[in-house]
């Protein structure tokens, strides 16, 4: 019997260096029947970049900016241009681990209609921050992991952003499943300065709930953040921080042999 096409969605914009490491993510996924959509709205243009796919894994939309597309509008785009039975946000800044799809699509093919994580990890990309990735959650699943249904009767909103919290909110009427603690290996979320949210939207990840709380109190008791139990991570929490930081080395020397070869 065939696998189900899954469809991952990218919206993006004059952000080369992130598409990258999301399209090479999308290589090493081992679910074979996928495709990658691309909405483009910038002014760089992936194409040499998106070559390196199959052309039957592949569908690239570029979109003027006049008049300029919320996120929102921008999202529904790319549904539109899916034709995949299933899909899958596909953000170009955040990191999947090769079983992402895989995992995922083992409950939605029991018959739920979504599927998110509950759990994912978090790395900033500032000084302090850089080798200590944590563990964060959100308790009706982070909006960015979505996997579904292909169904044209739920759309994202036409918002700046929060548009993928809202779309995630349109889906509980359905079947949606929920990834616990043991799937945070899956997905890093990523803050490199130019996210759609602010540092402190990251930060607070620490303590947006009661646990977290409890475990950020602890932590200033003890004198320091990295007290907190959410930089604890497990086997397999570790081994994906690691892939992503051999990722992040790959794309860092490639930018510097750029820089050293442009005239």
């Amino acid at each position: 019997m065939s696998l189900p096409r899954v469809s991952c969605l990218m919206v993006t914009a004059d952000r080369p260096q992130w598409v990258r490491q999301a399209v090479r993510c999308f290589q090493r996924q081992n679910w074979p029947n996928r495709e990658l959509v691309v909405v483009d709205d910038g002014e760089t243009d992936l194409s040499p970049m998106l070559a390196e796919l199959p052309p039957d894994q592949v569908r690239y939309e570029r979109i003027g900016r006049r008049p300029r597309l919320s996120l929102g509008a921008l999202r529904n785009i790319s549904l539109e241009l899916a034709t995949g039975e299933f899909c899958l946000q596909w953000d170009d800044d955040d990191w999947y681990h090769p079983d992402r799809i895989r995992v995922q699509m083992h409950y939605a093919l029991q018959g739920y209609d979504a599927v998110l994580l509950r759990y994912t990890l978090v790395h900033l990309d500032l000084p302090t921050w850089r080798s200590r990735p944590f563990r964060a959650q959100i308790r009706r699943g982070t909006p960015g992991t979505i996997l579904h249904r292909r169904e044209a009767a739920i759309r994202y909103p036409d918002w700046a952003r929060q548009e993928d919290t809202a779309y995630r909110d349109r889906w509980w009427s359905r079947r949606v499943r929920l990834l616990g603690r043991e799937y945070a290996y899956l997905f890093i979320r990523c803050y490199h300065g130019r996210n759609t949210w602010e540092l402190t939207h990251f930060l607070n990840r620490l303590r947006n709930h009661p646990l977290g709380c409890l475990g950020y109190g602890y932590a200033r008791i003890r004198g320091s953040l990295w007290y907190h139990p959410a930089f604890r991570l497990s086997e397999a929490e570790r081994a994906s921080f690691a892939l992503f930081s051999s990722d992040r080395e790959v794309l860092r020397h490639e930018a510097e042999l750029q820089r050293e070869q442009s005239p």
